[in-house]
């Protein structure tokens, strides 16, 4: 019998983890085929990108060799739990983080410096050096929340801000594929993605002539990065369909939808 040391177990701990590829349903064989492995990241775009998180989140929750895994969502936006709960996410194994604002109130103080000589004067620069340490501690703060977040569920769906490049994301990036988590990024790009899925509305499906409520949405998706190097490919999805489901939409079903539906546009409202 040989004795097998802490740190070799643990390397080889890690090479599985690498090596553990994300066995999603038929319906997801679109990005499937891309070879998705635990240990990575995904950021989503578009009007839709939250639902297709969960959507996809869900999916890989249950991948998990013995039992569903883990959801957790956090960001500073209100959430609707059973928005996540529709889309195949189950509420028992479920969790909410509510994030403060990426900068506290910094965003919403008026700006100092600019360019008159007054601006740049000691005020101006103290201005600066302090709206740049907010920030950086701000940071901080949300990578240690993110990585803890990834230490504990399976799959993270982050609605918040994250460094975009540099040391401290690399390190976190180090500590997800440690972890074998999935993190699902709604909102830019991060350096170091597995890719990008840009999720887009194309119509809703129930809302007659002044009369009924919406069953159903149809939606399109792009990858980019190197999701597409790797062979996903886009996809035309219902999310989901009048009963539910979470699936490609078909010609026939496209073609049975085309009669009557009503196309809705997402309105940002200002203020």
């Amino acid at each position: 019998m040989r004795l097998v040391s802490y740190s070799e177990s643990v390397s080889s701990g890690f090479r599985d983890v690498l090596s553990s590829r994300l066995e999603l349903g038929e319906e997801w064989s679109w990005l499937s085929r891309a070879g998705l492995r635990r240990g990575r990241v995904i950021s989503l775009g578009g009007d839709a990108a939250l639902p297709l998180a969960f959507a996809l989140g869900a999916a890989i929750a249950r991948s998990g060799a013995r039992e569903e895994g883990w959801v957790a969502f956090a960001g500073s936006r209100v959430l609707c739990a059973a928005a996540a709960f529709e889309m195949g996410v189950r509420p028992e194994r479920f969790v909410v983080v509510r994030l403060p604002h990426p900068h506290g109130d910094s965003r919403a103080r008026p700006a100092r410096g600019g360019d008159s000589r007054e601006g740049r004067g000691r005020g101006g620069a103290l201005g600066e050096r302090s709206t740049v340490g907010e920030r950086s501690a701000g940071d901080r703060t949300v990578l240690s929340v993110c990585a803890a977040l990834l230490d504990v569920f399976d799959v993270v769906v982050w609605a918040g801000g994250l460094p975009r490049r540099g040391r401290a994301l690399g390190a976190l990036e180090a500590r997800l594929r440690r972890s074998g988590a999935s993190l699902l990024y709604v909102g830019g790009r991060l350096e170091g993605e597995e890719g990008r899925l840009e999720a887009r509305t194309l119509r809703w499906v129930g809302l007659g002539r002044g009369a009924g409520h919406l069953m159903a949405r149809l939606v399109e998706v792009r990858p980019s990065g190197r999701l597409v190097a790797l062979g996903a490919r886009e996809v035309v999805l219902w999310l989901p369909d009048e009963r539910g489901r979470v699936c490609p939409a078909t010609a026939e079903g496209l073609a049975g939808e085309a009669e009557g539906a009503v196309r809705m546009h997402v309105v940002r409202g200002g203020g």
